[in-house]
């Protein structure tokens, strides 16, 4: 008989998302899970041609403002450093007051700004690298690039999280179109003529979110009407399990693995724009053509990532991907100026 009694928690909570759905209908907010996944197909496209992006083709900018490799590579650093610490900070943020629409609207607010200032031609110059660190710097704080997949996770819910691939690789179509333009107009036109394209597809996808996204989504109301001495009570557990954790030898063997993995990752594709184009003699678009080589592989293994999974399991196929990348940075250093052109097959 109890367990047949809804109880008060589910009623309030049944309660709010009936009236954030009626609020979000009242202001054409659309409705429906399907939707919302169609958005975020959008949003994942768009992300790549916004001030996100802009980080991503960092290094042709940083070129184009002539940076040394070292000043690069230093940049880049604190830029991958800042957005490691502020990302999750800003995440908790977002879950302790419910609001993470309002915590990503002001994001991409902040981000847009600091891009207009990065647009300013006397910011960028070879006498103004501690300007650049620092706005680059700040822009990756404001850049929260987990946020569209965060919440297509959570319009997927558990029982579709496997489908998660097919949406996440409308990123990979943004990025591998976005880092092309981004390559062709540097090489025709110079860097600074990106800047409108990143500021407005930032302003635009800004409007989507504004306009599109609910105030709070189910799993939001769900912890605001859940019960705050049971959360309370799990969080010892949470901790003792985590420290569990980290006492035991594999898991610490795997996050030194993972440390070691992270850091060849970091210099492959943090510097590889640099590397073609200074030391192999290539052309930014050469860079944003190799980008675009990854998509088929890119697209393929997203679309059947749920399938590959059940088939293959999750060790067999991290194996196979480190060993991919171990082979692709082997062939880097083979290449010369004479077989520059043959860093598109290794991207692909």
């Amino acid at each position: 008989q109890i367990a047949a009694t809804p109880s008060s928690v589910d009623v309030e909570t049944g309660r709010r998302w009936r009236v954030a759905s009626r609020q979000n209908a009242r202001l054409g907010m659309p409705r429906g899970n399907r939707r919302m996944l169609a958005l975020m197909c959008v949003l994942f496209f768009l992300q790549s041609w916004s001030p996100l992006g802009m980080l991503k083709t960092g290094t042709l900018y940083l070129l184009d403002r002539g940076m040394t490799v070292q000043q690069i590579g230093a940049i880049e650093a604190a830029t991958l450093f800042a957005s490691a610490l502020t990302n999750p900070l800003m995440g908790v943020v977002a879950d302790r007051l419910r609001r993470r629409k309002a915590v990503s609207v002001v994001a991409m607010a902040t981000s847009i700004s600091i891009l207009a200032v990065l647009a300013m031609p006397q910011i960028g110059c070879k006498h103004c690298f501690w300007r650049l660190l620092g706005l680059m710097t700040v822009l990756s704080c404001a850049s929260l690039g987990g946020t569209v997949d965060a919440y297509t996770l959570d319009f997927l819910g558990r029982s579709r999280k496997g489908e998660y691939g097919k949406y996440r690789l409308w990123g990979s179509v943004g990025w591998a179109s976005s880092a092309t333009s981004a390559g062709l107009v540097m090489t025709h036109l110079g860097f600074a003529y990106n800047f409108p394209i990143y500021g407005g597809t930032g302003a635009l996808m800004l409007v989507l979110c504004a306009g599109c996204l609910p105030k709070q989504t189910l799993s939001e109301l769900s912890r605001e009407g859940g019960d705050a001495s049971a959360l309370s009570n799990s969080k010892p557990a949470q901790l003792a399990l985590l420290r569990a954790a980290l006492c035991s030898w594999r898991v610490v063997l795997a996050l030194g693995e993972v440390a070691v993995l992270g850091f060849g990752v970091g210099v492959a594709e943090k510097l590889i724009f640099a590397y073609v184009v200074n030391e192999l003699g290539g052309s930014p678009a050469l860079c944003g053509y190799g980008v675009a080589s990854q998509l088929p592989t890119n697209i393929l293994i997203f679309f059947l990532s749920s399938h590959l999974l059940r088939r293959c399991g999750r060790d067999a196929l991290f194996l196979v991907a480190t060993a991919a990348y171990a082979l692709r940075v082997a062939a880097y250093t083979q290449l010369t100026h004479s077989t520059v052109t043959y860093f598109l097959p290794i991207e692909l």
